[in-house]
């Protein structure tokens, strides 16, 4: 890196905090000689996405409610991952607990990525599971209620344009996972 690009705390303070984020502002000095009095940053759990491909050539996704944008959206199943987990296995926990599926075949990760590196301190892991087959029943958290769909691979750019998937978490791993499971 280069040093002299770096930016200096000369003091933060906690905003806000609960299980999900911690929000802090800080007093910044940058290398110019500027100050900046009140810089926000926000530090969500770092979270994993699965791209879960059945051996008929379907990707699994769930359709859920994000009250965010107050709309149904298709995504990857996803999650937090929790003090102490491995990505790898917060994703194969998350797959069977969101769909029930589960895979014998090893996770591959496709991509590490943080979504807004200005203002936002979260790293997303995207993971490949091949051959994921129907384990059991899903075991949903109290906020979730989500609906399980195969969607044939040929048909998730078609998802993407149409906006039935829309967060850019989703749509990186989506197309990463078809550039790879191309070669």
């Amino acid at each position: 890196m280069h040093k002299e690009m770096h930016w200096k705390s000369l003091s933060k303070k906690e905003l806000f905090r609960n299980q999900w984020v911690t929000m802090h502002t800080e007093e910044i000095a940058l290398p110019n000689g500027h100050i900046i009095e009140d810089y926000v940053t926000v530090k969500f759990n770092d979270w994993i996405g699965v791209i879960a491909l059945t051996d008929d050539d379907h990707i699994i996704l769930v359709k859920e409610y994000r009250h965010a944008v107050e709309a149904v959206n298709y995504n990857l199943p996803a999650g937090i991952i929790d003090q102490g987990e491995a990505g790898i296995t917060a994703a194969i926990r998350e797959l069977e607990e969101e769909t029930g599926y589960t895979t014998n075949q090893p996770a591959e990760l496709l991509l590490k990525s943080c979504p807004a590196p200005a203002k936002i301190n979260t790293w997303s892991s995207i993971y490949l599971m091949k051959d994921v087959c129907l384990k059991g029943a899903q075991q949903l958290e109290i906020t979730e209620n989500i609906i399980v769909e195969k969607v044939a691979l040929s048909d998730l750019r078609s998802y993407v344009d149409e906006g039935k998937i829309v967060d850019t978490f989703s749509i990186a791993g989506i197309y990463k996972a078809l550039d790879q499971i191309k070669k």
